[in-house]
């Protein structure tokens, strides 16, 4: 603290000088952390689960399927070790607002493709053998209050007739 008084002095000499001196340093800071986040968001190297995977569908839209005679193709291209496919179906729950991906599966196929769903090995052995089984994200079973076992009625949006 020998060189307390001097540096006081100094500083308090110009104000306005130390007060811009010490804004310029602070923005010089905040500026290199924005820079060095974004220049690590494009360097970094990116972990994706499923990274190795490759979706194929048809050029005209995603609802339209593809033969199932292509899974054999599909198959037999080097490098292709499992094929699942899965199926759009347009349905609603309850009323349309309530609208929310549905993709049919066949899930032996499915479980070995997607590998990261968190459930236990009872749960997808239910779900393999229900015919009318489903997997729900939590948000999604929250957001309609479903828990396990409870029947969920989808309600087809295309063919049906009034009667």
């Amino acid at each position: 603290m020998k060189y307390w008084t001097l540096i006081s002095a100094a500083l308090n000499r110009k104000r306005w000088r130390t007060v811009l001196t010490i804004g310029s340093l602070t923005i010089a800071f905040m500026l290199f952390g924005m820079l060095r986040s974004v220049a690590v968001a494009f360097t970094a190297e990116v972990d994706f689960e499923g990274d190795d995977r490759l979706i194929v569908m048809s050029k005209l839209s995603f609802t339209d399927p593809l033969p199932l005679s292509y899974r054999e193709r599909i198959r037999a291209v080097e490098g292709v070790s499992h094929v699942a496919h899965r199926e759009w179906f347009g349905g609603t729950y309850i009323d349309r607002e309530n609208f929310f991906p549905k993709w049919p599966v066949p899930p032996e196929d499915w479980f070995e493709v997607y590998d990261g769903f968190r459930i236990s090995e009872q749960e997808k052995r239910d779900f393999i053998n229900t015919r009318t089984g489903m997997v729900a994200g939590k948000a999604l079973a929250d957001k309609f209050n479903w828990k396990v076992g409870d029947k969920i009625p989808i309600i087809g949006i295309y063919g049906q007739k009034k009667i």
